[in-house]
């Protein structure tokens, strides 16, 4: 039995090897493919950063002493509960 393992386990190891080498093969190309997906949202994201941006440049909201965020606030009193 024991001399059995022992071819099987000598006749497996390139078959195993190969198995190995796939994997990290496929390993590599997955985080390849994460690395190029978070980059692509990057991108996205500056361009939605520098469109937000650019809108308030064009509505004169890039000085901070021209804010005025009263409208955002309401001037009701919040509901009370009993």
């Amino acid at each position: 039995m024991i001399a059995s393992a022992k071819i099987f386990a000598e006749t497996s190891r390139p078959w195993i090897g190969e198995l190995l080498a796939q994997q990290r093969v496929q390993i590599a190309q997955d985080v390849a493919k994460v690395i190029r997906d978070e980059m692509e949202f990057g991108r996205f994201v500056d361009t939605i950063d520098k469109r937000i941006v650019d809108t308030l440049a064009a509505r004169s909201f890039s000085d901070a002493e021209n804010l005025n965020f009263s409208y955002l606030f309401d001037g009701d009193e919040p509901m009370k509960f009993r």
